[in-house]
């Protein structure tokens, strides 16, 4: 078996969800793969990303897909400004990042609520925009006490939520928003961190298919269908134990 990660240690996305503080949970499930990793001597080549020349050279009987997911960026102008960026890429990028004193974060889905409470715990002006309705930006499919908490974390950082909201455009220096009855908004910012979900990244499985390269495919996790980190180990585990073994 052989490992390939694209960045430069393992772990994908837990790493980024383990940054906060009060992922803690996160963070110990992270250190006990890390730790598996070791103790199995596992063949792990990190810094390497996976291309149909290297599979071809490889020739595997079998490539496991664990690709992960890719953010979902709003088509408006100015996105691809300096000042905006991924929530996985503030978090793993924080100290590198010029985010600034007063940030918007984009979405409050789990992410984007982990995000606007980390970012007011770096002592952050914090707004938090939904397109959800004001009376519906609580209802999120999640644990009652792990929502519970992340409610609480975000009042208590003192971010500002605002609903019923889409992004417009990106300025220099602020963002405009477009409200429910169709007004536009000015909203100050340093830092716009995008948090609105993600998509599949497939594009290495679909290259793969369509070069016949005669080698079993499997897909497990985000690459498959986004989700959560429980549904991606229980599928890692059901393809090694009912596909290979």
């Amino acid at each position: 078996v052989v490992v390939y990660e694209k960045r430069d240690r393992i772990g994908g996305e837990m790493v980024s969800a383990s940054i906060p503080d009060f992922k803690w949970d996160i963070k110990r499930l992270l250190g006990y793969y890390q730790r598996e990793v070791e103790r199995m001597e596992l063949d792990v080549r990190t810094g390497t990303e996976v291309t149909l020349e290297l599979l071809k050279e490889e020739s595997p009987d079998a490539v496991v897909m664990a690709t992960g997911g890719e953010a979902i960026i709003p088509d408006v102008p100015g996105i691809e400004g300096s000042a905006v960026t991924t929530a996985i890429d503030a978090l793993v990028r924080w100290d590198e990042l010029d985010i600034g004193g007063r940030v918007v974060v984009l979405g409050a889905g789990l992410v984007g609520y982990e995000m606007a409470w980390f970012a007011a715990q770096e002592g952050r002006s914090v707004v938090m925009v939904s397109r959800r309705r004001d009376k519906d930006i609580f209802k999120l499919d999640e644990h009652g006490t792990n929502l519970a908490l992340l409610i609480k974390g975000v009042r208590d950082a003192g971010v500002e939520v605002v609903g019923n909201r889409q992004l417009q455009r990106v300025e220099e220096g602020g963002v405009i928003l477009l409200d429910g009855d169709g007004r536009e908004e000015w909203r100050a910012m340093d830092g716009l961190i995008v948090s609105r979900g993600y998509k599949p990244r497939r594009e290495l499985a679909q290259r793969i298919e369509a070069a016949g390269l005669g080698c079993e495919v499997y897909s497990v996790g985000d690459c498959l269908e986004v989700r959560n980190f429980f549904e991606a180990i229980n599928e890692g585990a059901h393809v090694v134990r009912e596909k290979l073994a």
